[in-house]
């Protein structure tokens, strides 16, 4: 079966934990979800005489006898391909970054502010800033092997794979002196920029949380949509390590 490669772009609060490899694990809801059953249940394609089929998840019910169908009744079971791709399937990051005339790019990470570079693509002269939805491979810096893929419900991640998701802890820096650690961030917190109505919505109302799971929660609300996270969906959980191809470097 041939490699697939995939571009992922990532929320800027999570970009930073990729790039320092302390991202290790994604989530995708799955489309469309399954008709809720309690006897519901993910099965895993690995052949079938119809190739299209195989490295797919079906989802069905079972019936009193314990026969397998889908929720439509009995009938051929429903299939769902991961958007991401299967084991040993590659991803690739897509970054915003700075792009000139002629064609030389540059991260945003390795531009100052205050540059020659960054003013020229303010002033739109020479230089201009490509969103990471228009990144073309060839331009990428990081990549990625898919090392596990399953389908759990949203509320079943663990504090370890919430660290693996790459969330932040609030710090406060001094000059001069070591960092302190306050905890896990609470995305919603008032006192960050965050839409009125996520944050009133929210249960937790301190800046910080001494769980990750709760700091993941807040993050999957403000970036899914308020009651996303009760929603409570199945999700699409792709594990990946970092991988050093050639040609990923300027």
């Amino acid at each position: 079966m041939k490699t697939k490669d995939t571009g992922i772009k990532l929320e800027p609060q999570l970009l930073k934990a990729m790039l320092a490899g302390k991202k290790t694990q994604l989530r995708r809801v799955v489309h469309p979800q399954p008709k809720p059953d309690p006897t519901g249940r993910w099965s895993w394609v690995a052949s079938s005489t119809d190739r299209s089929l195989e490295n797919k998840f079906t989802w069905s019910v079972v019936d009193e006898q314990g026969s397998s169908y889908t929720v439509r009744g009995k009938e051929r079971p429903t299939y769902y391909a991961s958007p991401l791709g299967v084991w040993d399937d590659r991803l690739w990051l897509k970054e915003r970054y700075y792009l000139s005339q002629g064609g030389y790019w540059r991260y945003m990470d390795e531009v100052a502010p205050d540059s020659a570079c960054a003013k020229s693509a303010k002033e739109g002269k020479g230089w201009k800033i490509v969103s990471a939805s228009h990144m073309p491979r060839k331009h990428a810096r990081k990549f990625y092997k898919i090392t596990s893929l399953q389908v759990q419900r949203l509320h079943d991640i663990t504090e370890e794979e919430a660290v693996a998701e790459g969330i932040e802890k609030e710090m406060i820096e001094e000059p001069g002196k070591p960092a302190w650690e306050l905890g896990w961030k609470n995305y919603l917190w008032h006192g960050h920029l965050v839409p009125r109505k996520l944050v009133d919505g929210w249960e937790n109302q301190y800046s910080t949380s001494p769980s990750a799971r709760d700091c993941f929660a807040s993050f999957w609300e403000l970036t899914h949509g308020s009651g996303s996270w009760a929603r409570n969906p199945w999700v699409w959980v792709v594990s990946f390590e970092e991988l050093k191809l050639p040609g990923n470097t300027k």
